[in-house]
């Protein structure tokens, strides 16, 4: 026999031990995350799965399963919020940055009474005549509209 031979067969024979380890991991109901951790191996869960296709699985598993999701679900909400509150904080301060110069704009009158033309214009009320009414519920935006 060639060496290379006996070394693809000591291949052969340990990737089939592997595989029979999978495998009865996963009849005893545990996840291919698991079983990569208790056996310590970088495999892909695709290839843990086309090993494990015909494994039948213990009762209970699903709700096994249903809880794990749930909790992990839990954990990727938490840091989605986390992560969301960042976007925003950076993003409301980068409109105030690039929106500082206004407060020098707006000390000229005209360009004031412009901006409150606008603003009504998007939150004022045009149903009745005499009357002036205004729609927003900001306090900063309210009392923008009172100063000008």
């Amino acid at each position: 026999m060639h060496i290379a031979t006996i070394w693809s067969t000591i291949e052969l024979i340990k990737r089939n031990e592997l595989k029979n380890q999978v495998r009865l991991l996963r009849q005893r109901g545990k996840t291919y995350s698991e079983i990569k951790n208790i056996l310590a191996i970088d495999i892909p869960k695709s290839t843990l799965s086309y090993w494990c296709k015909n494994i039948g699985l213990p009762n209970g598993y699903a709700d096994k399963i249903d809880t794990y999701n749930k909790f992990n679900l839990e954990k990727a909400r938490k840091v989605a919020l986390a992560n969301h509150k960042i976007e925003r904080d950076k993003y409301l301060k980068s409109v105030s940055e690039r929106n500082r110069h206004l407060e020098t704009v707006l000390k000229n009158k005209d360009v004031a009474k412009i901006a409150l033309a606008v603003l009504y214009l998007g939150e004022g009320s045009k149903c009745q005549r005499g009357s002036l009414m205004f729609g927003n519920s900001d306090p900063f935006i309210v009392s923008l509209f009172c100063r000008w």
